[in-house]
């Protein structure tokens, strides 16, 4: 099983029956094109279940051409001029290899190196290319400058990959008085960093230290390694041939102009008498953060209706570069704007707001109150910010920040929708928020037994959720309501599911014997047992319920005796009733369960 993309060639095809010869052996021969990868061969046979799977890869003869993805030095990809490495300085040589390449081993080495160089690790070892494709060496340039190789190789591949390298001076600040970009000093010249921003007219100058070895010399501005098409314009033009005479009292200047593209690019003062140079590593970046970059939270993009941020927990607000963006490593500030409820010590940054920083990530907490916040991020120098959608910071109790309501008691009906809502606090910013609500446990009844919009477990900002009841069961169930990312729900009162025939949750009988509909003979002057049976998972089995007076047109209830009394709530779902011996007539009684507004009246009965 070989992807398409490989172009695998077989003699015999594959796929076709082949009965095994007398020799026992069977052969292919297999042609590989011009693309690396990895693919699976299996031999199957007809009399077995598991075939047998053989693991193979496809890669160059040329490490060069396909099985190298990138080549780096000092994090900056090497260009068609090789690896540089400057005297005495360290740098790290990395190599990205492409998956084909995994778990084979390489090996490096140099020829005609300067004296000095050193590598961590050491040369002309076998090393296996890891499970993240990258292999590195610090390197070390020697104490002189000079041209070399470097060369990797891996068993089975006739054509090593073979690198131009140079060990190269690098010129010292004692040289300069100073290099400003626009009037800016550069700071460190041992590592210099020139921004330039698109469109914009930047002014390079170089000031040689008076009575150095620079005066009477001539420079030219040059492009470096990485010289991508940016649509730079420079003046006096870039190359050798435009070199300029550096005077004993002054500076050299060069107009740069940026052009529409941002990116990397490499710049090198050229100085011609002595072949040295020195490097100018450079961007070019929009002055609208937006161009170069976008902000995630926890990882996700922010959505246009903003964020929610639980008190207490941090959230991790990532700048993610767009791609070939340079902004790595720039200096940017995240802000923090309190919109409603807050104060700025509710919402904390580490590291702080309002610090140029680097790293381009941040843990935003919030604390003690519910409110909104608006945070926004500005690169050094730039003109337009990105402003994140508003965030709103809640507690990660729900119960601080909003109250259930049910379209009146806790009583569900066989397949009648009702409807929960979740209604807000006074002043709490919780409408838009990702809430669930979760099944937690049933009495004779199951998750599936509810059917819910939106649906049980999952995230809505809706707040309002139509909750419809089996049509052929009852029973009773607990849900609970929790914001998404929170562990503490609220945790709703026990429902209960009834049908509205109360025939399908209890039988009432009279002394043992079912109540017929047409009612039954209540003699007087004699205790009977009135009782209820709850069918099986009827919620009224434990529903505190009163036995009432129904009405009679010749009786009224003090011709009656009962335990417990009349209109007395009770579980026991048992009454003792006595009438009155001297009394005549048909009466009737009802049942009334807590929480139900409807009763149950029972067949009429005849006391005589």
């Amino acid at each position: 099983q070989a992807p398409a993309g490989l172009g695998m060639t077989y003699a015999p095809l594959l796929k076709q029956p082949i009965p095994v010869p007398e020799g026992l052996q069977l052969s292919w021969s297999v042609t590989g094109a011009n693309n690396s990868g990895l693919f699976t061969l299996r031999a199957v046979c007809a009399n077995t279940s598991v075939p047998l799977t053989l693991e193979s890869r496809v890669i160059s003869r040329t490490l060069l051409v396909q099985e190298i993805t990138r080549i780096e030095v000092r994090g900056r990809p090497v260009s068609e001029v090789g690896a540089i490495f400057f005297r005495e300085e360290q740098a790290e040589f990395k190599l990205t290899f492409e998956p084909g390449m995994q778990g084979l081993a390489v090996l490096l080495e140099d020829t005609d190196a300067p004296v000095g160089m050193v590598y961590v690790p050491a040369l002309r070892q076998l090393t296996d290319v890891p499970q993240g494709l990258t292999l590195s060496w610090n390197v070390t340039g020697g104490k002189v400058s000079g041209s070399f190789a470097l060369k990797l190789s891996c068993a089975g591949v006739t054509t090593a990959l073979t690198l131009t390298s140079r060990v190269m001076s690098k010129l010292t600040s004692d040289a300069f008085e100073s290099i400003t970009l626009n009037g800016e000093t550069i700071d460190d010249l041992s590592k210099p960093d020139l921004v330039f921003f698109r469109a914009g007219t930047h002014v390079l100058e170089l000031k040689p230290k008076s009575g150095g070895p620079l005066p009477e010399m001539k420079v030219a501005l040059i492009a470096g390694d990485i010289n991508p098409n940016l649509g730079i314009t420079y003046t006096p033009p870039l190359g050798e041939s435009h070199t300029q005479d550096i005077p004993e009292n002054g500076s050299v200047k060069w107009t740069i102009i940026g052009g529409s593209q941002s990116g990397f690019f490499d710049l090198q003062f050229k100085f011609t008498e002595t072949d040295e140079v020195f490097p100018l590593p450079c961007r070019v970046l929009s002055k609208n953060l937006n161009d170069e970059a976008e902000v995630t939270i926890r990882g996700e993009t922010v959505p246009a209706e903003g964020n929610f941020f639980l008190r207490g927990q941090a959230q991790t607000v990532t700048l993610k570069l767009k791609p070939g963006s340079p902004l790595d490593g720039y200096p940017v500030t995240l802000t923090c704007a309190i919109k409603s409820g807050l104060v700025a010590a509710n919402v904390v940054s580490v590291p702080a707001f309002d610090a140029e920083k680097t790293t381009h990530s941040w843990d935003v907490t919030g604390s003690t109150k519910s409110g909104t916040f608006q945070l926004s991020l500005t690169g050094k120098d730039m003109t337009t910010p990105i402003t994140v959608a508003l965030s709103t910071l809640l507690s990660a109790s729900i119960e601080d920040e909003a109250t259930v309501q049910l379209d009146g008691s806790d009583i569900f009906w066989r397949g009648r929708p009702r409807i929960l809502t979740l209604v807000p606090n006074t002043g709490s910013p919780i409408a838009g928020a990702p809430v669930v609500l979760r099944w937690v446990t049933g009495s004779g009844l199951e998750t599936k037994d509810l059917k819910c919009s939106p649906e049980l477990g999952d995230p809505t900002t809706i707040h309002s959720w139509t909750i419809t009841g089996s049509a052929e069961k009852s029973g009773s169930f607990l849900l609970d309501l929790i914001l998404e990312g929170s562990n503490i729900p609220m945790t709703l009162s026990t429902s209960v599911l009834l049908s509205s025939d109360f025939a399908d949750e209890v039988t009432p009988k009279l002394d043992d014997i079912v109540i017929p509909i047409g009612g039954a003979v209540f003699p007087g002057g004699i205790t009977h047992q009135l009782t209820l049976e709850p069918k099986a998972n009827s919620p009224l089995a434990y529903m505190p319920v009163s036995l009432q007076w129904g009405g009679s047109s010749s009786l009224n209830a003090e011709d009656f005796k009962c335990n417990p009394n009349f209109n007395a709530h009770t579980l026991n779902l048992q009454w003792a009733i006595t009438g009155d011996n001297n009394k005549r007539g048909d009466f009737s009684l009802k049942l009334l369960w807590i929480g139900l507004s409807e009763p149950m009246l029972l067949p009429t009965l005849k006391l005589q």
